[in-house]
């Protein structure tokens, strides 16, 4: 009985895991999503919520042209960052990492494509005001001295958010702290790169 009743005590003193604050930086992005391109067009519906207890965020994309996606998102005490390895039907695989940056989530990876060639690749994650975000995919053959727009999403929620207004973004935002949006005309999608999220 007095063991039963010690276990259970060292139990109830163990912190939950992935219970720093540090893991809830991307929720939100958590949601169902319509997503449409710079242009307005429909560009698809992308599913992201909470899993393995809440340590890591599962994302399921569905393209308006058949795509399909998916990524699992993590912070990593160890280094310090959040950590995305995404995958797709096209044969797309994507690997990048990083953390907030002035309000927006920011990740890079470097990708090795076909022909041998070296590109690196940055997703921005940018929280809007009234519950959205853009999500901004860039790559670049030159080690970042020039940049190619793969993907530039807006995302408008299919459901209602009933999270409190302090979770609606990654930190406790305010207007000056949003970025200005892309431009409208942003240059035209890399071909080696599917834009298809």
């Amino acid at each position: 009985m007095l063991l039963a009743f010690l276990t259970t005590l060292a139990g109830a003193q163990q912190p939950a895991a992935c219970a720093a604050p540090q893991h809830r930086q991307f929720d939100f992005w958590i949601g169902t999503w319509e997503v449409t391109g710079a242009d307005g067009r429909r560009a698809g519906i992308n599913r992201v919520e909470r899993v393995l207890g809440g340590c890591a965020l599962y994302e399921s994309w569905e393209g308006a042209t058949g795509a399909r996606g998916h990524s699992l998102n993590a912070w990593d005490p160890g280094d310090n960052k959040w950590h995305q390895t995404w995958m797709d039907n096209e044969g797309t695989v994507l690997i990048v990492s990083g953390g907030l940056v002035n309000g927006e989530m920011v990740m890079e990876g470097e990708r090795r494509l076909s022909d041998g060639s070296l590109t690196t690749e940055r997703i921005t994650w940018t929280p809007d005001a009234n519950g959205g975000l853009r999500q901004l995919w860039q790559s670049s053959r030159d080690r970042g001295m020039r940049w190619t727009t793969v993907f530039n999403g807006v995302y408008r929620s299919q459901t209602p958010d009933v999270r409190p207004a302090s979770q609606h973004s990654s930190q406790a935002l305010t207007d000056t702290d949003i970025k200005a949006p892309v431009p409208a005309n942003p240059p035209e999608p890399v071909s080696v790169l599917p834009p298809s999220r």
